[in-house]
């Protein structure tokens, strides 16, 4: 009887780890990355989430500042700048290639997709270490001014 309760036990705290860990990694619930390494597929999207907001909007300016400061943050703040685009949400994502997007923000939402140039550097993955690489794209809100993704992109 003891032993049948420890495995009783195990199991259930087992089950609640795992759990715990399919959450943290998105495979559970609605989850809203801001990694841009990592694709967001969402059958059920929030009900919440941010739609086009019909202005008033950043400036250019406003957006670039915003992306250089993130290009800082990721290796390169002295980063050039290719090219600014005033642009949808879906639109932007579809320009970066990658495949997903945050599932908390709705295609319609405007924004800035600021494609840059430098010497930049991702997250370090334990066996590999830190990537590397020379272009990159930030994707800033046009109505509050802030950066939601950055990721390795064309440039």
């Amino acid at each position: 009887m003891r032993v049948r309760v420890v495995i009783v036990v195990a199991l259930a705290t087992l089950g609640v780890a795992l759990a715990g860990l399919l959450a943290v990694v998105g495979v559970a619930g609605n989850n809203a990355s801001g990694d841009a390494n990592t694709a967001v597929f969402n059958d059920n999207p929030p009900a919440d989430r941010w739609r086009a907001s019909g202005g008033p909007f950043a400036s250019r300016e406003q957006a670039e500042r915003a992306a250089h400061e993130a290009a800082g943050a990721h290796g390169d703040g002295a980063a050039t700048i290719v090219e600014t685009r005033f642009l949808s949400y879906g639109e932007a994502w579809r320009l970066t290639g990658w495949g997903g997007s945050n599932a908390s923000i709705a295609d319609d939402r405007e924004v800035y997709l600021v494609r840059l140039r430098g010497s930049f550097q991702g997250r370090p993955h334990p066996r590999f270490g830190a990537r590397h690489f020379a272009a990159a794209f930030v994707i800033v809100d046009a109505t509050t001014g802030g950066v939601l993704d950055f990721g390795e992109g064309p440039a």
